[in-house]
């Protein structure tokens, strides 16, 4: 029930705000932690609230619960696409202001959007690779811009989220047969691609370095074996 009171949008603004009940349990913070990151050679200083890590940890923890319920159901897929839509939406307002800062710092340097999509991706297979000791097994974004360890679906999310906040179109792709996650967005760069939607989407690999965006592995090639979830 705490779930789906807090998946309830009253106006399109809501799809990029917390939930009211996780609002209600953890207010919005009037102390910012401030975060220094290193993007293609760049510092760039920014931050988060002081409880942005905890309220989505516990954001996280409840969700799984929730898509648990759904392992073994002919909706399993769409599960996964409100479980993942949850943690996007807490995750986006949260990380608004990186967005921002990642943005305003990169975007003069960039020939394209793609190009700092690249940036970012590059960045994102430098990340340590650590499998969260949580059931969920999901790391917290905030966390992971403060230094916290991930792997390819924390990563993907984090590049969806990050991106869409710079008014790109990027999807998230998870898959249980390969017991992966790719994140994807539009371009007119040339590159391997899927269409959902009537678009065709590059895919980024996060966990392997030097990669960019259109390169996917040979053995991960079957679209049919990739669910998207496509933001609002």
């Amino acid at each position: 029930m705490t779930s789906f009171i807090d998946s309830l949008c009253i106006d399109k603004g809501s799809y990029f705000e917390t939930g009211m009940l996780t609002r209600y349990a953890y207010p919005l913070s009037a102390d910012n932690l401030p975060l220094s990151l290193e993007i293609d050679g760049k510092k760039i200083e920014t931050f988060i609230k002081e409880n942005d890590r905890e309220a989505s940890e516990f954001l996280i923890d409840r969700e799984y619960n929730v898509l648990l319920y759904y392992q073994s159901s002919p909706l399993w897929k769409e599960a996964w696409q409100r479980y993942y839509r949850m943690i996007y939406r807490d995750s986006f307002h949260r990380l608004q202001k990186a967005s921002f800062d990642i943005y305003n710092e990169l975007a003069p340097y960039c020939k394209d959007g793609t190009d700092l999509a690249q940036k970012l991706l590059t960045w994102t297979q430098g990340f340590s690779y650590e499998r969260e000791k949580t059931s969920s097994d999901f790391a917290a974004l905030p966390g992971m811009l403060l230094g916290g360890g991930s792997d390819c679906d924390s990563r993907s999310m984090l590049l969806s989220v990050l991106l869409t906040g710079m008014n790109q179109d990027a999807i998230l792709l998870v898959s249980r047969q390969y017991s992966h996650a790719l994140c994807a967005i539009t371009s007119g760069h040339q590159g391997h691609s899927f269409k959902f939607n009537g678009k065709d989407y590059l895919m980024g690999e996060t966990t392997k370095q030097g990669l960019t965006w259109g390169i996917i592995a040979a053995d991960q090639d079957k679209q049919d074996n990739w669910v998207p979830v496509i933001f609002p």
